[in-house]
């Protein structure tokens, strides 16, 4: 098509300094309908040489043309091509073979057949143009786009209808591949367009495309919606209508069936009124993608199921049959069974799931393998239906999930439906089946060696009444979940899994895992409330030569993992270990021996696990140590005389401690935790005094919640690795002489410490502090001398009651890279009994002798005497893009001169009379306040 701005693209791309800066020679040919290969070789030389060259034949300029390009980077566009003869693209490209790695050629054309015969890749410019219907970092799904590409009109008219979806959805693929569309990393479903991109297709649209945040330009013409490309439609050229995420949706427009060019409709939902019945879709020949039909309670007449002709949609690919869930006793199960029966869809589709049906079978056309392209099938919450279909024999099916199927007691040949049942299947899930009780493992009336011959992934949940045990043979298994099925054990069958990576076994009998064999590829190992499960099977652990991680919960029984230590040993590929409310462990090994970790492990968490005493006491390797609520565990000694010791944890990097008071008496020995970088002790009440910590490689000391903690090492400031220390929740930790802080710290919080009185002195050489957190230290009197760490970006001080230090006299001006700053009337000094704030109210520069004018964040609270905002916050804080008051009762009078046009955000709480000023459109300060962005009062968004 033209018009749409292939060249314009082009010579902003041509003409852009970066661009041009990365190549040594350019070139630009309009091409048009003529392509003379001698002609467009002669003006590309041109270009580059700037001689005529007249006269010389084609081979004599193509050598000097190879010639000039050699070894050069160089960017030819070619516009406006249309030849699509292959020998003449050849004989002109013969000499671009002689440029630099990283030379470019663009070609613009209308026509696909000549982006196929040279080669290139394409970028159809159109997609690109609807891309910038959205704005920068929006986020869709991929099927979502090319509804919008189909509903445009992008595609070939002539190509059928019914291929155009998938078409659309290769097109698609194609610009991922070319990173035109890149995969969110939050949500693989879903694709963004690059910023620059974005920025590109922006220029290119111009005025025919807006979105939801654009505004209005002065020129409303520019965006007026005759111009716009993609808007509602209510005409019958309707395309596309993607109504998904419409809860509260009740019923259809009541011309519906008129759309009869519709080919996406997201969803349907039926109602007994012209417009909503079920028969609306008898039109909607064309309909293609996924369709969502709901409340199919509602259908009161079969004969609407039979005229929506399902079966004769051959676009439809994904099929959601919605019956409502709670109608209780008005269920009429044959009638349901009749309506799902004529909803019969066309044998194309892929993806089918029927939800909340109420009849006692499934429909006769689900029998057998007619259904051959049919890759996934949910039957959910179905609870009347007593047998299933012979859904064996769908030779496409990958995954199958059947849920809520409560009628269901057994599943066996019928299931199956002949030999070699289930040949695709990949993923089975089987969950809440409360009446299954019987599962039979052959087909056809023989055993088979391999029912599921492709299963990766199976799920059994919730079927507490199933008996007996799994399939025998599953040899491609590589993840196994089995949750709340008590009773699936009761058999001396053992089941094969020699492919098995992932395990997890919950609410189940110990004897499962006496029945799983040959876990030669197991890598992860999850147990969660085994009742009985004492301690792991010698032949259950002989299997697990490549486990790396083990999770073990809520196993009341458990007394230690391994009977001895030989398989601990052996255990060698092991990285993590979790045992976590486990009340009875008392160790890894039974028996009171020496216990060494496997060569592997860095990782051990002990949680909740009340009667543990005793760690391994040879740790070579460990990294990650976390000890949670442990009461009676002995304290590992280290020994001062003998430095090679055997109970070396010299690798330990991250040591967690928490409400195991005896840990505590550990002594940091010099050069035993030479690798450890961060030590946090949590709740640890009996503790009084931490010894010296002489970990020099320490990064990070956090100290918490210990309430008898009453002094501080005083060698802090020779840990020269030191860049986070928090101290909180220490009530009797009384400081009258804060120890000196390394340099190198860059994060300090003091947190609840009532009784502290002195803050860390000479802070003002902390070059390396960028965030100061003090609050509830009620006993600060003053900051310490030679002011405030000179580098803080982040500053925030509140609850310290008794500061008697005037805030003009901190020195906050002076730190000039301070962003963030939250303070309350406790820390005030003179300020706070004011009625001005601040309090110099005849001075305009009142603000700058308290704050720097770096401040991006401002948020001040608890001054109870304050009536008024002095004038100059509007000048002085200039960059202030956020500002917080917080419970000021009396505040009514924001700054006359107004507040700074760069806030993005407000914030008032708890302040009474100021929140009815500031109230959306009634208050007086309305006015002021609009442009705002972002308004919030009392914690709730107003604007």
């Amino acid at each position: 098509m033209g018009g749409i701005g292939k060249t314009a693209l082009a010579q902003r791309l041509y003409n852009d300094v970066k661009v041009s800066g990365c190549f040594e020679m350019r070139a630009w040919v309009c091409v048009s309908d003529v392509f003379n290969v001698l002609d467009i070789t002669k003006t590309i030389l041109r270009s580059i040489t700037e001689v005529s060259n007249e006269g010389e034949d084609l081979n004599r300029l193509q050598v000097k043309l190879k010639d000039s390009l050699s070894g050069k980077k160089f960017l030819v566009v070619l516009d406006d091509v249309w030849n699509e003869n292959y020998g003449e693209w050849t004989a002109l490209l013969k000499p671009f073979g002689a440029g630099a790695k990283g030379s470019k050629i663009i070609i613009t054309t209308r026509n696909y057949i000549v982006a196929s015969i040279t080669g290139a890749s394409s970028y159809p410019l159109k997609e690109l143009s609807l891309d910038n219907l959205f704005p920068k970092d929006y986020e869709i799904e991929r099927d979502e786009l090319v509804h919008l590409w189909i509903a445009e009109g992008f595609f070939d008219g002539g190509r059928s209808k019914d291929n155009i979806l998938k078409w659309g959805q290769a097109h698609f693929d194609e610009l991922v591949s070319k990173s035109f569309l890149q995969r969110s990393s939050v949500n693989a479903s879903k694709f963004s367009m690059h910023d620059l991109l974005n920025d590109l297709a922006k220029s290119i649209a111009g005025g025919t495309c807006f979105n939801s945040e654009s505004k209005l330009a002065d020129n409303e013409d520019v965006a007026s919606p005759e111009k716009v490309r993609y808007a509602s439609f209510t005409s019958s050229c309707l395309q596309f209508l993607d109504i998904r995420d419409t809860r509260s949706l009740k019923e259809m427009p009541l011309s519906i069936s008129n759309l009869k060019n519709l080919m996406i409709l997201s969803k349907f939902v039926v109602g007994p009124d012209k417009g909503s019945r079920l028969k609306e879709l008898k039109n909607l020949s064309h309909l293609q993608g996924e369709l969502f039909i709901s409340e199919l309670q509602k259908v009161e007449k079969v004969r609407d199921a039979v005229d929506a002709n399902l079966i004769g949609k051959r676009g439809l690919s994904n099929l959601f049959l919605h019956w409502g869930e709670n109608f209780g006793n008005l269920r009429n199960g044959k009638h349901e069974a009749l309506v799902l029966h004529y909803l019969r869809p066309h044998i194309n589709l892929e993806h089918l799931s029927i939800l909340h049906y109420g009849g006692e079978r499934f429909p006769s056309w689900l029998d057998g393998p007619s259904y051959s392209k049919i890759v996934s099938l949910c039957l959910r919450d179905c609870p009347n239906v007593t047998l299933l279909p012979p859904l064996g024999q769908l030779p496409s099916l990958r995954e199958l999930s059947l849920e809520g199927l409560h009628a269901i007691s057994t599943i066996g040949p019928e299931f199956y439906g002949g030999k070699r049942p289930f040949s695709s299947l990949t993923t089975l899930k089987m969950e809440e089946m409360l009446a299954w009780k019987d599962w039979t493992h052959h087909a056809g009336g023989q055993e088979e060696d391999v029912l599921f011959s492709c299963l990766q992934h199976l799920v059994v949940r919730g079927c507490h009444s199933l008996v007996g045990t799994l399939p025998g043979r599953l040899d491609l298994l590589k993840k196994l979940e089995i949750y709340s099925s008590p009773h699936l054990n009761s058999s001396t069958n053992v089941v094969c899994l020699p492919s098995l990576c992932e395990l997890s076994i919950e609410d189940c009998s110990e004897e499962i895992l006496k029945i799983l064999v040959n876990l030669t590829s197991l890598t992860f190992l999850k147990i969660k409330n085994i009742a009985k499960l004492v301690c792991f099977d010698h032949g259950f652990t002989s299997y697990l030569v490549k486990l790396k991680e083990l999770y073990v919960r809520r196993c009341d029984k458990l007394n230690y993992l391994w009977q001895n230590g030989n398989e601990m040993q052996n255990l060698t590929c092991l990285q993590s270990v979790v045992i976590d409310r486990c009340p009875q462990f008392t160790s890894f090994v039974a028996g009171d021996g020496e216990i060494e970790l496997s060569c592997n492990l860095e990782k051990i968490e002990l949680i909740n696990c009340t009667s543990l005493q005793k760690l391994p006491s040879k740790m070579y390797t460990l990294r990650e140590l976390n000890i949670e609520n442990c009461p009676k565990i002995m304290g590992l000694i280290i020994s001062q005389d003998n430095p090679s010791s055997n109970n070396s944890i010299s690798q330990l990097e991250f040591l967690y401690i928490s409400k195991c008071d005896s840990w505590i008496s550990f002594p940091f020995v010099k050069n035993r935790l030479a690798s450890l970088k961060k030590l946090t002790i949590w709740n640890c009440e009996r503790v009084e005094s931490l010894k010296e910590i002489t970990a020099k490689s320490l990064d990070s000391l956090s100290i918490n919640r210990c309430e008898n903690l009453v002094s501080l090492p005083r060698c802090l400031h020779t840990l020269s690795h030191l860049t986070y220390l928090e101290i909180s929740g220490c009530p009797a930790l009384e400081i009258e002489d804060f120890p000196l802080l390394p340099i190198t710290l860059s994060v300090l919080v003091l947190y609840s410490v009532p009784k502290m009185k002195s803050l860390p002195k000479e802070w003002h050489r902390l070059t390396s502090l960028r965030w100061l957190r003090i609050s509830g230290c009620e006993n600060i009197k003053r900051l310490p001398e030679g002011g405030l760490p000179p580098n803080l970006q982040e500053f925030s001080i509140l609850g310290c009651e008794n500061m008697k230090q005037p805030v003009r006299e901190w020195g906050l001006p002076m730190l000039t890279s301070l962003n963030d700053l939250t303070m309350d009337e406790s820390n005030m000094g003179g300020e706070r009994d004011k009625v001005w704030f601040p309090s110099e109210e005849d001075n305009e520069d009142a603000w700058s002798l308290l704050f720097p004018s770096s401040l991006t964040s401002l948020w001040i609270g608890h001054m109870r005497n304050v009536e008024r905002l002095s004038d100059g916050l509007c000048k002085h804080l200039s960059s202030l893009q956020c500002l917080g008051i917080l419970n000021c009762p009396k505040l009514r009078d924001l700054p006359e001169d107004g507040l700074p046009p760069s806030l993005q955000e407000l914030h008032i709480h708890v302040c009474e009379i100021l929140k009815d000023r500031c109230s959306k459109l009634t208050g007086d300060y309305w006015p002021l306040i609009q442009e705002i962005p972002l308004i919030y009062i009392d914690g709730i968004r107003i604007q």
